[in-house]
């Protein structure tokens, strides 16, 4: 099932803007700085050649695993974003003139990460679309994702309040949030593990069940 031409084209864009800043950034590393930052060059490498895997998927190739092709995109484009980002987050950035401050990485790993979330939403998107009820999976995951949030902020939002009450409350409270927690984490990642996995092809609408 082919994926709508707006989201191609999209992803087409998103491709090219990631090849593109990539090696823009690779080559301001190795050439402006007084000593060449090889190892943001090296990441930026990988992120263009992630950049153009996005391409050529927008211009018709590795349809077969759309959504494998994009979570690959994007889980790359995250985690070298993210070893990037570490690699000159001790410096305070890269120095890319003599006597000159550092600049800075954190707007681009920012841009990076929103990059990155942009090619799994899509590969998600690409996934969750074969199947209605995949929907509603993903509602329910959703659901049990807020009432997850909700008692862990409001445990950290209230912690002062519950250090100042006696050992036994303090540790029933702390016994039954941690109680919730576990429900809500296996409740959530069961739904939208289910809702993955009606978009495999054997779980379709209309797909003969092998054996009958």
């Amino acid at each position: 099932m082919s994926l709508p031409k707006p989201v191609m084209r999209t992803i087409g864009l998103l491709s090219a803007a990631l090849a593109l800043s990539a090696a823009g950034m690779g080559v301001a590393c190795t050439i402006f700085p007084p000593h060449a930052v090889w190892v943001v060059f090296g990441f930026e490498l990988i992120m263009c050649l992630a950049g153009v895997v996005g391409l050529l998927f927008a211009r018709g190739q590795f349809q077969e695993g759309q959504g494998m092709t994009l979570l690959c995109v994007g889980g790359t484009v995250l985690f070298a974003g993210f070893l990037s980002f570490l690699s000159t987050y001790g410096p305070g950035g890269i120095v890319f003139r003599t006597n000159a401050a550092a600049t800075s990485m954190t707007p681009w790993f920012v841009s990076r990460i929103a990059l990155g979330l942009c090619f799994l939403s899509f590969a998600a998107y690409a996934v969750l679309r074969r199947n209605p009820k995949s929907r509603a999976y993903i509602v329910r995951g959703l659901v049990a994702s807020v009432v997850l949030a909700l008692v862990v902020g409001g445990m950290y939002v209230g912690r002062n309040a519950l250090n100042s009450m006696p050992g036994a409350v303090r540790g029933v409270i702390f016994a039954i949030g941690a109680l919730v927690a576990v429900i809500g984490v296996a409740a959530a990642g069961h739904c939208f593990i289910r809702a993955f996995e009606c978009g495999r092809p054997e779980q379709l609408p209309g797909t003969a069940t092998p054996g009958a």
